[in-house]
């Protein structure tokens, strides 16, 4: 209380002191310039240089102490700065600017908007004054404002980089850094929408984005250099890079950081950081910086980093005998990517001068051999690729694999490069023109490909046609007529079985959705059942697996058509994709979606079971924020540590089991018995303090979200709202029966945060009236709740 009283005390003083300010600015008696010229000193000099701090000497600034100084500059950076610039630009740029002296200029003009790098809090005043001056560009109010604001605008992005925008290091300041981000992303638009062909150079596209490109690229190598980088930087330049790839202007960002990489992916540091930076990059980006990398491969001459010496690398890791028995299948599964990949882009001639050939041949036998179905699986796949590159005749290497879908997508690797299987995948179900060319296609298997034309004989006349089976008995039973009453029947078709068989088919076909668009466009298909379950059932993983700025684009509406959509054609675990969708939607962005959740819960277009999944979503997802971090390296030392004692405990189990069972097979020596022995033989055993759990104490991620459960939800609550009224008695007693217990347990789950004592008063006034409304309702569950939540 006191502090708070402090900085409102700092706040007045600093407001009447910026009013006198201004009124000087704005009237000076008798126009004297002076009077201006002093007004502007004092805050630069007080609050952004701090050259002088005898506070005793200032005009404006003499009522605030030498205890207040530090509160009241960290006020004034907060609060006051950017009003300030706003100010000035406004009221000094026309009036008084073009009075002033070159050194004039530049000390009481330029400098509150590029102050030099050496200032306390540099990196806060230049992201508000970056804002300023973009925004009064784009008012277009002045032509003497906007010339000045874009000179200054070129000035102040030469000598600011990506680096001093980045070095912002609160949690609390991403919103800063995403607004920088819309900024520097969409200038050159705004700056080509305002000058049209009169635009300086320096904002056109390509010499604009290529000077963004080598300051990322910079801002790498200053982080790698450091002893220990920070990670939110390294996040904040992913956010900045996947904004730009989005865009299209990934060859302008990926190569200065290509040349970069190539001088310096020996470097430990910078490698780690690299390796962050890409692990942190959604599939469509990654595809594009792969894509451009291939091209820089392609256009090369340097045998040291050709395809060839990569693919030889893949080879040999590929081939030898320790990787191949030891390693996992997520290793197995992305060397097979890599070497497939890189056969995508070789041909036949490449290997004319390696011992690529020789190795593999010598080699692909232990795959071929190996006892573990996807080990051999991949080994197969890689030989039936090498054979189709290397082989000089037409025949070609097949082991009649059955085609699954990570078969299929293996052999696109090679077949195609990854711009166009990109595109291929594109759309989940491949289009109804394509389906049918390809059963025309087959129909015409059917007919010899001779040099007549079909065209040139009628049906009856074709010489060339070939009659079905199912042809000639439609014309046996038209043709001969007997007495027989069976004889007159002609078969029936049926075609019950084929329909049946065609719409598996059709499912089989469609691709689980690969983004959230797709997984979207694939939920609202009403009328394609098929459709609909495949994207309900890809939606869990398929939010837990994409990336933030996905969520930030599509949230809201992937959210919306998850609780409006119905199931209409009894699809298999529906409700619970659709609820467990929602709840991973929650915990991907709480900021973005609990708000949205709670703001449709009072909406009058949803049913009562709609808005009990809302509230266990909530429910669910609060739970799931508070629980323990993921503790599964942990637990892996843990299991690594007390694996030999867990393997005695469970072989003794069994050897126990099989004991009591019966006693007469004691002298069965089966394999489990005989390993467990030698194994009890073997271990000393003098501790069992590993298998003892140290209890850890975590952090509660939910503290900083609760909020944004919390007061949207009991917020919005009226006993006299439509939402309640439309509802019945019984209807009416479940909803808030269900609110109430959703709203105690957001408040149980936010336990210790700063927000958990208003919470609670919240909720203890909100149950209050809910035991008045008892009174009408009668209803014991209800007082039941109310017990609950005191507790």
């Amino acid at each position: 209380m006191v502090e708070s009283n402090v900085i409102k005390n700092i706040r007045q003083k600093l407001t009447k002191a910026f009013n006198l300010i201004e009124y000087d600015i704005k009237y000076p008696k008798n126009n004297d310039i002076e009077i201006v010229k002093n007004a502007l000193k004092e805050p630069y000099m007080l609050f952004i240089e701090q050259s002088s701090l005898n506070l005793n000497k200032f005009k404006y600034f003499n009522s605030i102490t030498q205890n207040e100084y530090n509160e009241a500059r960290m006020e004034f950076v907060n609060s006051f700065y950017q009003h300030f610039l706003e100010f000035i630009i406004e009221y000094v740029c026309v009036n008084w600017y073009p009075c002033f002296s070159q050194e004039e200029k530049k000390q009481l003009f330029e400098n509150y908007f590029i102050p030099e790098k050496n200032v306390e809090s540099y990196e806060y005043f230049i992201h508000r004054s970056f804002y300023v001056i973009v925004h009064h560009i784009s008012l277009k109010e002045h032509n003497f404002i906007m010339e000045n604001m874009t000179k200054f605008l070129e000035k102040f992005l030469k000598y600011n980089t990506v680096s001093n925008f980045l070095n912002i290091k609160k949690e609390l300041d991403d919103s800063l850094w995403s607004q920088y981000i819309q900024l520097i992303s969409f200038l050159p638009d705004k700056m080509v929408s305002i000058y049209k062909l009169e635009t300086n150079n320096f904002f056109l596209e390509n010499n604009y984005f290529k000077k963004i490109g080598l300051e990322i690229s910079q801002a790498i190598i200053l982080i790698s250099s450091q002893k220990e980088f920070e990670k939110y930087k390294i996040q904040r330049l992913e956010m900045l890079i996947s904004k730009l790839f989005r865009l299209g202007k990934t060859d302008a960002i990926a190569e200065p950081l290509y040349c970069d990489m190539k001088k310096r992916i020996k470097d430990s540091s910078y490698k780690n950081v690299i390796s962050c930076l890409i692990r942190s990059l959604n599939m469509v980006e990654l595809e594009k910086l792969f894509d451009f990398i291939i091209k820089q491969f392609q256009q090369t001459k340097d045998n040291a980093i050709s395809l060839i010496s990569i693919l030889q690398n893949f080879i040999n890791t590929w081939l030898d005998s320790y990787f191949m028995n030891n390693a996992s299948k997520l290793q197995h599964q992305n060397i097979t990517y890599g070497i497939l990949i890189c056969l995508s882009y070789l041909n036949q001639e490449d290997f004319s001068q390696t011992d690529i050939e020789i190795k593999f041949l010598k080699g692909v036998g232990k795959y071929l051999e190996s006892t573990k179905y996807d080990i051999r699986t991949y080994g197969m796949v890689i030989a039936e690729s090498f054979s189709e590159k290397l082989n000089r005749t037409e025949r070609k290497l097949d082991f009649e694999l059955t085609e699954t879908d990570e078969i299929i997508f293996l052999r696109s690797l090679v077949k195609e490069n990854l711009e166009t299987y990109a595109q291929e995948h594109s759309e989940l179900i491949t289009n109804n023109l394509n389906d049918q060319i390809e059963e025309d296609d087959d129909d015409n298997n059917t007919i010899d490909n001779n040099n007549y034309k079909q065209d040139d004989f009628s049906e009856d006349e074709n010489p060339d046609e070939i009659v079905s089976e199912l042809d000639i008995t439609y014309d046996n039973s038209s043709e001969e007529e007997t007495d027989d009453d069976d004889d007159d029947l002609e078969p029936y078709y049926m075609e019950e079985e084929e329909e049946i068989t065609s719409a598996e088919e059709l499912k089989n076909k469609i691709k689980p959705p690969l983004y959230i668009s797709d997984c979207i466009n694939g939920l609202v298909a009403e009328e394609e059942p098929n459709k609909i379950e495949i994207s309900i059932n890809a939606a869990p993983d398929l939010i837990k697996s994409c990336g933030s700025n996905d969520i930030k684009e599509f949230g809201i509406r992937l959210c919306s058509v998850l609780l409006s959509i119905s199931n209409n054609y009894e699809l298999d675990n529906f409700e619970e994709n659709r609820q467990e969708s929602i709840n991973n939607l929650l915990v991907k962005d709480p900021i973005l979606i609990a708000p949205f959740i709670c703001e449709q819960f009072y909406q009058k277009n949803y049913n009562l079971s709609q808005r009990f999944i809302m509230l266990n979503a909530l429910s669910s997802a609060s739970n799931t924020l508070s629980s323990f971090l993921d503790n599964s390296k942990e637990e892996k030392e843990d299991k690594d540590t007390i694996e030999i004692d867990n393997i005695i405990d469970r072989f003794s189990e069994l050897n126990k089991d099989q004991n009591s069972e019966d006693e007469s097979l004691k002298n069965d020596f089966s394999p489990i018995k005989i390993i467990a022995k030698r194994i009890e033989q073997h271990t000393h055993r003098f501790s069992r303090k590993s298998l003892i759990k140290k209890k850890i104490i975590k952090e509660n991620k939910f503290l900083r979200y609760a909020k944004y459960f919390f007061f949207p939800l009991i917020g919005k609550f009226d006993c006299t709202n439509e939402l309640f009224t439309l509802l019945n008695k019984s209807e009416q007693s479940l909803l808030l029966e269900r609110l109430i217990l959703t709203l105690g347990i957001i408040t149980y789950c936010s336990m210790n945060s700063l927000d958990c004592r208003r919470m609670c008063r919240e909720l203890w006034n909100f149950v209050g009236l809910i035991v008045f409304m008892k009174q009408n309702h009668n209803d014991v569950m209800l007082e039941i709740q109310y017990f609950l939540v005191i507790l």
